[in-house]
Order: structure tokens, then sequence, then C-alpha cells
């Protein structure tokens, strides 16, 4: 079937929201039509109080009609009152104005803004965000054709549209858990059927009926499918099936339903038709259906998160199939939906029920051919991954775009900046020095496009040309269109060459539109270190760490800084967490073993056990290593000097001996050997090693030699 001619390209107002830090959440725009924005702002807190206005929500939502009263607008009143605490309070100051500018500029280019909700607070996963309600304008944005509200899993990149020449093919599954829900679930059936009869058949529906997990399972695997459609019943985290006389589960869990879809490539829509599919429990977002199956690989998942009457259903999913068949986006199908269930009960509030749960960058699920909006979409989705950091696979969505155009250098330019942030410097250089010049190309032929321009500012500052890279993004700054990514690089060539007020500034800009950036964090740290603001780089460096703690160069880089600052405890806790990440490399045993020995030192701890079991660990991977057997040997000196064990000076001569031997020309080894052995009363070792420390240049071994004569002349006397 051919595309309706009145698809709606929706562009991405991509909102993302932090867990609360001193009672407020952080709210950034990390994508707009309009650039990036961020703020912090107070939003309802589920406590009881909030949750008694949910039971009201909830009631008022499955009542199928009102009077024409004061109860309907008492009813809608609660939804409406709720919906609007929630847009005011993410919609102020900067993310407001984000938001305000991008409907602008979305309605002069004739598209939809599609909100895409990033909620990293599993407290807020259980309120009803369908409802947000616009004051000003007076309506609901779901109802709103030119906005779409889609919930947006963390796990970012969707696969991208499949491609479907011919019938898109709907495996069916009904559960008929009892007599009226039988009824309900048949009758949606049979207007499915109804509502696809007039599609040419370009969608064809398999239904199965009362499966068994088996069954189920065999029957997914079997076909290639692309749409599963559940009806049945569901509570937090299960669909419900045939249990086969109690010989089967009755009941199959969202995880290992999403692991079975995530086997069939093909299939990329999961509509979950049944009450409370969508619904967390008590924020657990391991038991929420949708956003479970939404993690394996399916594009999108369409769920109920209240009960849905059977007259809604049965509206929903004609308005929802016909659009899909048409070759809508998912977020516009859904949207029609919602509006088909809204006009055809009045007063009904069973629009709220669907949710969608979407990773497709353009909420285009299937398509004939890689066209124009799949590889814009690809795009799109590409640079929000590279925004939030996401650089695995951001590398993937650029290396297909890559793939389908590899005479664009505009998608070798996105691939070389991924390939730069994850350390592939050689590949990305390469990559970069061959599409810069055709780049280049392309803004002489589109002058006015400061986009590309702003591009050639990144890919510069990425090969190292700070000038050039300088020219371009002032260019971008100037005309409004640089964001966080492109301050981010003018801050890193200001940086390196020698701006550092011009640097701090630009990556205070940075996590003023991000404040999540984690890169920044690390960036600005740096700088604030070169400049001997050590405080100030510990505490950007514990932002970093907290917002990716599993990226060890900034613990690595946190463990010097508090190590410069004496804190060399808190350094060696980075070090443990380093080593476990990488437990063959010797270099961080090494480091920890260093911090351990200053800690005992300088008395935070008087143990020096620790210090020479890591450079042990050292030792026996590297025994060819002279500088490590120095290091433990003289960790065993200074533990016999602290304690008068003989013991200790017994290992730090073996130690020392040892480091000498393959080494000869450190006289700083030669020296501390001669301690060791005078410790021991080994006197003519001891003198033999002091004055070979001299020979090599060791001062400190003179006066000790001096020292050492006078002492044994005295006694000698």
């Amino acid at each position: 079937m051919k595309e309706d001619a009145g698809v709606r390209r929706y562009e991405i107002f991509d909102l993302a929201i932090d867990p609360p830090r001193d009672g407020l959440h952080p709210v950034r725009v990390a994508d707009s039509p309009h650039g990036q924005a961020s703020e912090l702002v107070q939003l309802p807190v589920v406590d009881d109080a909030l949750r008694a206005r949910l039971v009201d929500i909830e009631t008022a939502v499955m009542t199928p009609r009102y009077d024409h009263g004061t109860q309907a607008i008492r009813q809608a009143s609660v939804v409406q009152r709720l919906g609007a605490q929630l847009f005011d309070a993410l919609f102020q100051g900067s993310v407001g104005r984000a938001y305000a500018g991008s409907q602008a500029v979305v309605r002069e280019r004739g598209h939809g803004l599609r909100v895409q909700l990033r909620i990293r607070d599993e407290s807020l996963l259980e309120l009803p965000w369908e409802c947000l309600y616009d004051s000003d304008d007076g309506d609901f944005l779901a109802l709103r054709v030119e906005t779409s509200i889609v919930r947006y899993p963390e796990v970012l990149g969707g696969p991208r549209p499949f491609e479907v020449d011919g019938v898109l093919r709907v495996l069916g599954v009904m559960v008929e858990v009892d007599e009226d829900a039988g009824s309900g679930a048949r009758g949606e059936r049979l207007l499915m059927a109804q509502a696809l009869e007039d599609l040419d058949g370009s969608v064809d529906v398999e239904w199965l009926d009362n499966p068994t997990w088996r069954q189920l399972r065999d029957r997914v695997l079997a076909g290639e499918w692309h749409i599963l459609h559940y009806v049945g019943h569901a509570r937090p985290g299960f669909i419900t099936l045939d249990d086969d006389g109690g010989s089967e589960p009755g009941e199959l869990s969202a995880s290992d339903l999403a692991a079975l879809l995530g086997e069939r490539p093909s299939l990329r829509l999961a509509v979950i038709n049944a009450c409370e599919g969508a619904r967390g429990d008590g924020g657990d977002v391991l038991a929420n259906t949708a956003r479970a199956i939404a993690k394996a690989d399916v594009s999108a998942v369409v769920s109920m998160q209240y009960k849905i009457l059977d007259s809604a259903a049965l509206e929903f999913s004609r308005a929802f199939y016909r659009s899909v068949a048409s070759r809508q986006s998912v977020d516009e199908a859904v949207v029609r939906a919602r509006q088909a269930i809204h006009g055809a009960v009045e007063f009904t509030l069973q629009w709220m029920v669907p949710v969608l749960h979407m990773r497709s960058a353009n909420g285009t699920l299937f398509a004939a051919h890689a066209d124009p909006d799949t590889r814009e979409g690809l795009a799109t989705d590409g640079r929000l991954l590279f925004r939030n950091e996401s650089w695995g696979q951001a590398l993937e969505v650029f290396g297909e775009l890559v793939e389908l155009e590899p005479d664009n250098p505009v998608w070798r330019c996105w691939q070389g900046l991924v390939k730069a942030e994850l350390g592939m410097a050689e590949e990305a250089r390469r990559d970069l020095t061959d599409a810069v010049p055709h780049l280049s190309g392309l803004i002489d032929a589109n002058q006015d496009d400061v986009a590309l321009v702003a591009l050639r500012g990144l890919v510069n500052a990425a090969l190292g040309q700070c000038a050039a890279a300088l020219a371009d993004l002032d260019a971008a700054v100037h005309a409004s269109v640089a964001g966080a990514i492109e301050f981010l690089a003018r801050g890193r060539c200001h940086a390196a060459t020698g701006s550092t007020n011009q640097a701090i500034a630009d990556y205070t800009r940075v996590l003023g539109l991000n404040p999540a950036c984690a890169a920044a964090l690390d960036a600005r740290a740096r700088v604030y270190a070169h400049a001997d603001r050590l405080r100030d780089a510990v505490e950007d460096l514990d932002r970093a760490v907290e917002l990716r703690p599993d990226q060890v160069d900034y613990r690595l880089e946190r463990a010097d800084t508090n190590a410069d600052l004496g804190e060399y405890m808190l350094a060696s806790q980075d070090l443990a967490i380093a080593i476990e990440a990488h437990p063959d490399a010797t270099d961080l045993y090494l480091k920890r073993g260093q911090l351990s020995y200053r800690a005992a030192y300088h008395g935070q701890t008087r143990d020096y056990g620790p210090a020479i079991e890591d450079y042990g660990r050292v030792v026996q991977k590297t025994p060819g290593n002279a500088h490590a057997w120095y290091l433990r040997g003289r960790a065993h000196w200074q533990m016999a000097e602290e304690t008068g064990s003989l013991e200790h000076a017994a290992l730090a001569a073996d130690d020392l001996t040892e480091a000498t031997r393959r080494d000869d020309t450190k006289g700083r080894y030669h020296f501390y050997l001669g301690q060791s052995l005078a410790r021991l009363g080994r006197r003519r070792q001891a003198r033999q090693s002091y004055l070979r420390a001299v020979a090599l240049g060791y001062e400190d071994a003179r006066s000790r030699l001096g020292l050492w004569d006078r002492l044994t002349s005295r006694r000698g006397a």
C-alpha cells in the first residue's frame, strides 16, 4: 500500500526527567527544533495524597459516559487539574521557552512535535503523563494530532524500519479469562476484521486462541510477524495465558515475553490490549510490561495504563490499524486512535488509557525501502544518541547511514566523530580527514546552511585543527544554532590553545544546556586541575562519576586529583573500582600501591600491607619489572623502620637485591638496599651499596656513607 498523503512528520522534543537533587528534578531538553534547555523544577511528590488523587483519576477514566451536568465537569476536572500541574511544572523557564519556540517552528514547517519523555525517576513512572494539559490553549496535548506524547525507554536507538514490500502480518493472541472478557475479546476481533476489510489485503491477521506458553512460543518463532496484538488480561509485569489445566504456567512475565519477541527481527510493534499493561508496581521498572518489551529490540509498544472498556477498545483497534496500514507513524496512529475514543462517547476519558513506548527515531516501523524519511529518522536518532553519550549505539546508527549513502560526507563525519569519542583515534582521523573536503564542498554549495558549518567545526576540533574549528564554531554560536556538543568542542579548542577562562565558560554553557553531560564535567575538571583549582575539579568529577559510574577514566582522573590534594585513601577507592573493571592492568595495581604507601607514610593509615600486596601482584605478573621490585622492597623497608621488624628488613633486602640485579643504574635502588642491609647488621655489604649509590649520583647516599664510615670508625676504635 502506498503511503498516505496525509502522513505527518514529527520533529523531536526530547525531554529527560532526572532523579531529584535536594527536592528538585533536573529537567532538560536534549534535542528540539528550538535548541537545548534545562531547568530544576518542583514535580509532584508521589505520596499517599497524590496516590489518592490517582485513584480518583482511575475512577473517572473507568466511567464510560457522563451526564451533561456537574458530575461530568467534576470528573473531567480531576484529570485536567493534574494534567495542568504536570504541564506547568515541566514547561517552565527555558524549557517552556524551548517548547513554545519548537511549536512555532514546526507549525511554520507544517510538521508535528513529538514530546519524547525519558523518565529516569522511577517514582514518576506511575503518573499518567498522557493527561498533560495546556491551560493557555485549553486542551490536552495527547488529543492534538500535531503533538505526540511518547514514553521513550532509556535504551536509546531502536532498530531501523523493517523493509516490508508486501503484507503486514499480525499475530493476534486472544485469551478469554471469563465469559464477559471473552465476549469483549471476540468483539474486538470482529471489529479488527471489519476495519481491515477495505485495506486491499495489506494487513493480514492470524489469530491464536487461548494459547499456552509453549503454543505462543512455537507460533511466534514459526513465522515472520510484524505486529503482535494481545487481547486478554494483564497485571503489572504479566500477561495471562491458558494453563492447559494446570500443566503450564497461566501467566507469562514481561521479561520472558520481551525475550521471545526479541528473537523475531521482523517484529517491530506489540499491542498489549489489556488492563494495566502499561503500569508499573510501585515504580518497579522491571514489572512494567511495556517498558520491558520495548527494551527487547521492539521498536514500539502500545499498552493500557488502566482497564480499557470494550467500547473504547473497539474504537482504538479500528482507528489504530487503519492508520498503521496507511503507513502513518505509530505515534500518529495512537493520536488518531485516542481521538476516535474521545469522539465515540461524549465526555469519555478512556482516550487516556493507551500509552506508547517507542524507540524508533521517527515513528516509522515499516518501510518498502530506505526512503529519505527513513534516513532522516536514523540521522535524528544518531544525533540524539551522540548528545546522550551513547557512543556504541550512535556508531551503529551512523554506520547504517554510511552503508545507505556511502558518498554522503555528513554521515561519514558523524561516524568519525563517534569513533573519536570511543578512542578509535586512527580510524576517526582517517574518516574525518577523508570526509572534510567533501563537507566543505557541500558548504560552498549551501552557504546558508549553518548546521553544516557547525558540523565542520566539530570535525576540525576532533582533528586538532583548533583555529579552523573555532572560526566555524563561533559562526554557529553567532547564528544561534550551537548546542551543547558545539560548545563542548569549542571549549576543548580553547583549552588546547591555553584560553582557560574561555574554556571554562564554554563547558559551563554546556552544563547549562545539559547538566547531565559527563563529558563536559570531565573536561571542565581537567581545566580546573590545570589551574590548581583542585577542589572544583573533584566536585565536577564527583558528578561525572555519579552520571557515568562505569566510566573508568573519570575515576582515574578523580584518583589523580585526590592524590594531588593528599586524599590518598579516597584516591585508592577509585583505583579499586578501576581494577575490578581491568583486573589484568598491572599499571593500576602499581598506582594503587603507591597511593596506599603514601597513605601509610603520611599517617592516614599505619599499614603498608596493601601497598606490599599490590606491588607483589605486579612482580608476579611482570617479574622483569625492576621498579616494582624496588617499590615493594622500599615498602618492606619502611615497615621495618617503623616497627623494628627484622623480617621486613630481610624481605626488603631480597626485593632490593632483585631490583639492582635487573637494573644496576638506579642509585636509589642501591641506597635502600644499603639501608636494609644496615638494619640487618650486614655492614660491609651495606657500605658497598652506599658506594654504588654515590657513584650513580644519588646524593642522599653520600651523607649516609659518611655517617656510616664515622660510626664504623668509632666502633673499630
